[in-house]
């Protein structure tokens, strides 16, 4: 009995917290700086690549103006999102389609090739550039994930894609908010 209870003290002793080595805990990459009026929101959208064949759920930074209701949110980073080689602008608008809300970023650069995801929605208006796609809320600002089906979501990017065409042929400025026809 006594050379078990000898030999429960030794093992105990070696489990203890203090034989273990001690490692030094992984220092966090500081957070992006963003002034006290604006507002960080981590989300994902759909980004519909050049370089693909599928969609994918792409994670985002939403900043928003705190105060500002009605200011369209805008997407951080989106040069490190989109492979936009020459450097055009983008171009954000909100479309409403079948009750959701979506913020749409992209841009459009004639020397590429036609991005062949976007040419299966919409084969009117060959698109030349990238699409994000960000669902916005209701009650919030920004959801953190796409919602709605893909048909409402398809809907909602070939109308922005037809009404972007349209206004880059008659030379005019490209639409802000649209709505999809019910």
């Amino acid at each position: 009995m006594r050379r078990r209870i000898r030999r429960m003290k030794r093992i105990r002793r070696t489990r203890s917290a203090s034989a273990l080595p001690l490692v030094p805990a992984p220092v966090p990459a500081p957070p992006p700086t963003i002034p006290e009026d604006l507002l960080g929101i981590p989300t994902h959208g759909y980004l519909y690549p050049r370089l693909s064949f599928s969609r994918y759920l792409q994670p985002c930074l939403a900043v928003v103006a705190v105060g500002k209701p009605n200011q369209l949110p805008q997407i951080e980073n989106l040069d490190e999102i989109f492979l936009n080689p020459n450097h055009y602008p983008v171009h954000p608008a909100i479309v409403v389609s079948g009750g959701n809300r979506y913020l749409i970023v992209s841009y459009f650069d004639h020397s590429l090739d036609i991005n062949l995801t976007l040419l299966d929605i919409s084969q009117h208006a060959p698109w030349r550039g990238e699409v994000l796609v960000v669902s916005l809320g209701q009650h919030v600002r920004v959801r953190v994930r796409p919602v709605g089906s893909i048909k409402v979501i398809n809907d909602a990017i070939r109308l922005y894609l037809e009404n972007c065409t349209e206004a880059r042929k008659a030379e005019v400025e490209l639409p802000s908010l649209l709505f999809v026809p019910q």
